[in-house]
């Protein structure tokens, strides 16, 4: 039942819409995470690298690759704000082909059951807002299917849902 579920989530969202920021991945200190994502409503794809450096410290890189509107660069530091990790605020840039904004957010997360963990961020800068929900599903300890619905409003509004995976190592 939990793989029929899976798979069914996993072919709604290559249909439907848009996924644009990092998924919210829990790391322990010197630890690091990639996650691939694709995106069927405006036809993009997402790659992110995030690295733990501290216990209340992570650093991360994501690229977005949209077929029809060009790319963008997210670079931003994630501090701990309590000992779980659970509350983190957000301090970015956003980088487009001709210009670059800096954005401030907050993210939770919380444990949903052993497989699953759930997420929701917030960040915001000038002229933008972006606001994502979404949930981690184990699939071993290292390996991890992201499911999240975001919406953006910069250069025009765009939301939907997206899935990717995540690798820690």
């Amino acid at each position: 039942m939990k793989k029929a579920l899976l798979i069914l989530a996993a072919s709604l969202a290559l249909q439907v819409s848009t996924a644009f920021a990092f998924p919210v991945v829990e790391l322990m200190p010197q630890q690091s995470s990639i996650s691939l994502s694709t995106h069927g409503g405006d036809r993009s794809n997402e790659f992110s690298l995030n690295t733990q450096l501290s216990p209340t410290f992570a650093v991360g890189f994501q690229h977005v690759d949209w077929t029809d509107y060009g790319n963008m660069n997210d670079f931003y530091g994630q501090f701990f704000i309590d000992e779980g990790g659970q509350t983190r605020l957000i301090l970015g840039s956003r980088n487009y082909s001709s210009e670059s904004k800096t954005f401030v957010g907050a993210a939770l997360t919380t444990p949903l059951s052993e497989e699953w963990k759930g997420y929701a961020a917030l960040i915001g800068g000038d002229g933008f807002h972006e606001l994502s929900v979404g949930a981690n599903y184990k699939i071993t300890d290292t390996a991890y299917l992201n499911f999240d619905y975001r919406t953006l409003s910069d250069h025009g509004t765009k939301n939907g849902v997206g899935i990717g995976l995540t690798t820690t190592f």
